[in-house]
């Protein structure tokens, strides 16, 4: 089985990062959004769960954001709320990675200029590195708790005409090397990948996804083969 730190190389910034785990992030939201729907949830600390109405899922504290101070704080960094040490494993493989990797957004306690979007990219970009099923996002007025979710009861999807969606509508809606993303998210399903000049392509068995790219890389189309 893949993990996701094993997609790193010691040249990669977190644009790199990013890119290669975005997509695998997207679609493991989409498949939290398939049993919990529009529900709410509410927070047990004591006992380490995000608690929906139908379901009870393990949770790690990543982060939080201050919307007003556009102030994001990693949990590693948590002295004044005192948050359980067993919440904090994946944090603090976050911190590990950021500096063994020389990845300042990771290993600075406090970042700065963060807005909702830019947090959602931040959980994008580590919750596969941690293998988290999931992310989630606990609105509490300004500040906003980040988590990840580690859960079989989060289905997963195998289906190609998924994986090529989930791949070109990541490389639309993200200015992202959409070659290099293709790869990462290959290698994280646990696919082959297969590069050439003007084509690269994702293999499971004798199923294949294959897109091709411009000389400037962008995607010129994309077909699928079952």
């Amino acid at each position: 089985m893949v993990k996701g730190i094993d997609i790193l190389e010691k040249k990669d910034d977190f644009n790199d990062i990013f890119t290669k785990t975005g997509t695998m992030a997207y679609e493991r939201q989409q498949n939290l959004s398939e049993i919990i729907g529009e529900n709410n949830c509410e927070i047990n600390f004591e006992d380490g769960l995000l608690v929906f109405p139908d379901n009870e899922f393990p949770m790690q504290i990543i982060g939080s954001l201050s919307q007003k101070e556009e102030k994001w704080s990693w949990a590693w960094d948590n002295d004044d709320v005192g948050f359980p040490q067993i919440l904090l494993e994946d944090v603090n493989k976050i911190k590990k990675i950021g500096e063994e990797y020389n990845i300042p957004e990771f290993s600075n306690s406090i970042l700065t200029n963060v807005n909702i979007d830019v947090a959602h990219i931040l959980l994008m970009t580590v919750a596969p590195l941690v293998d988290a099923d999931a992310y989630y996002a606990v609105d509490a007025g300004d500040l906003i708790l980040f988590v990840t979710i580690h859960s079989d009861e989060i289905p997963t999807n195998e289906d190609l005409d998924k994986f090529s969606h989930n791949y070109n509508d990541f490389q639309i809606d993200y200015p992202v090397n959409a070659r290099k993303a293709l790869k990462g998210y290959t290698i994280l399903k646990g696919y082959e990948f297969v590069d050439r000049e003007d084509f690269s392509m994702a293999k499971t068995g004798q199923q294949r996804v294959i897109v091709g790219f411009s000389d400037r890389g962008k995607v010129t189309n994309i077909q699928t083969m079952k």
